[in-house]
């Protein structure tokens, strides 16, 4: 496990639904940012990488996929926030180790 990472703070998928309906109505926020920060750096961990550059080159990929598709999450339709954002972070990571 990353030590950067305190899984106490973690985001929960209640939490994170809650901060994008937040961010939603306020603009994005700095919470919302920082789940997202914490879930590409904990998704990470279980990805293999050939060297530490390509790990923060995927990290950084992800977090630019999510703050541009980021809205894209129908809360009137889908409870699982979590679920969404992870997928992107992880089709991210598949993406970056293509190029």
């Amino acid at each position: 496990m990353n030590k950067d990472i305190n899984m106490a703070d973690y985001c929960k998928n209640k939490d994170l639904l809650a901060e994008v309906i937040k961010s939603k109505k306020e603009g994005r926020t700095k919470q919302l940012e920082s789940y997202f920060i914490l879930m590409t750096k904990h998704i990470a961990t279980k990805f293999q990488f050939n060297c530490d550059d390509d790990r923060k080159d995927s990290i950084q990929d992800a977090l630019i996929a999510l703050l541009l598709r980021w809205q894209g999450f129908d809360e009137t339709k889908y409870t699982n926030a979590f679920a969404y954002y992870t997928e992107i972070i992880k089709r991210s990571y598949v993406m970056s180790y293509n190029k």
